[in-house]
């Protein structure tokens, strides 16, 4: 202790205060820093959550809306006698031509039809695509059992859709 005290007795008055003026700025810069991160980060925080609040809710409701949209579509497609004659004859030419109407006049991006074992008759979206079986999807093994289902599922090319049967 005595040497810390004949340091401090053989310094001058100006160098003390400048080391505490020193450390008083370090402090203050220490806190006004800490102040700024915490408040930032609060209202960052509050902001994002806030943000991906309003962005899940309004997702939600155009997931919704699509789902309506595809399922009403479907029932619309249950009792169109194209519909019917395509999927009886597997008639792909036809189920083309009427997949890519249907397509252009409800904004859909993409249109298989499929026989009652859920082979692909045809694809409006991908002509060349046919002949394979999509009966894994789970909207259409409830169809093939007679039961109207619309929903997200994963699927290969798109990693999500809105699928109705």
């Amino acid at each position: 202790m005595s040497k810390i005290n004949d340091f401090l007795n053989k310094v001058k008055i100006s160098t003390k205060f400048t080391v505490m003026n020193t450390c008083l700025i370090i402090i203050i810069i220490v806190l006004i820093s800490m102040t700024i991160n915490i408040t930032v980060h609060k209202v960052l925080a509050e902001y994002l959550t806030a943000e991906v609040k309003e962005k899940s809710a309004l997702l939600e409701e155009n997931i919704q809306y699509l789902t309506r949209r595809a399922g009403n579509a479907t029932e619309l497609f249950s009792t169109d006698p194209r519909f019917r004659e395509i999927i009886e004859k597997g008639d792909r030419r036809a189920g083309i031509e009427t997949g890519l109407t249907v397509m252009r006049s409800t904004g859909f991006n993409y249109l298989v039809i499929t026989d009652r074992t859920g082979r692909v008759i045809a694809r409006a979206h991908a002509p060349d695509r046919y002949g394979d079986t999509i009966s894994d999807q789970v909207t259409l093994q409830k169809a093939l059992k007679g039961e109207r289902a619309a929903g997200i599922e994963e699927g290969a090319v798109v990693k999500f859709s809105v699928r109705a049967a």
